[in-house]
């Protein structure tokens, strides 16, 4: 008995496989048919970087529920009040903002061939609990 049951595990375990296999070619195949690179990536980046060099114009004339879109574009996780130092916080700023300035400084090394500029970014802000602790300094 413990036989038939063996063989009627290793059955539809093979049967999943064959399953999951298919689905896998099928997607692989839908893959294969997409473009490998984004035909207006260039339009994009400068349409980015437009927004990004106006953004202080954008601010200035923009309705209120723009600026709020806009706040949450540029401080994804929001932004916070000390009200003892008076300073607003944030602890995160939009990536596109972060890394506008690499991105142009590396699409003029891809236009020559070089395309490895992707990996060349550096963290840009340090996680809390980084650095050890200075007491008594």
């Amino acid at each position: 008995m413990a036989t038939s049951t063996n063989d009627d595990e290793k059955e539809n375990c093979r049967l999943v496989m064959t399953d999951i296999k298919k689905e896998i070619s099928a997607i692989e195949e839908e893959l294969s048919k997409l473009p490998s690179e984004i035909s207006n990536l260039d339009i994009l980046i400068k349409k980015a970087m437009l927004l990004y060099q106006n953004s202080n114009k954008i601010w200035a004339s923009a309705d209120f529920e723009t600026k709020i879109g806009f706040q949450t574009l540029m401080f994804p996780d929001g932004i916070k009040f000390d009200g003892r130092k008076r300073q607003f916080l944030t602890d995160n700023i939009n990536n596109f903002y972060t890394s506008t300035v690499m991105l142009t400084k590396d699409l003029d090394e891809k236009k020559k061939g070089r395309t490895d500029f992707l990996y060349q970014f550096p963290p840009l802000v340090a996680k809390r609990g980084v650095e050890p602790l200075t007491s008594g300094l």
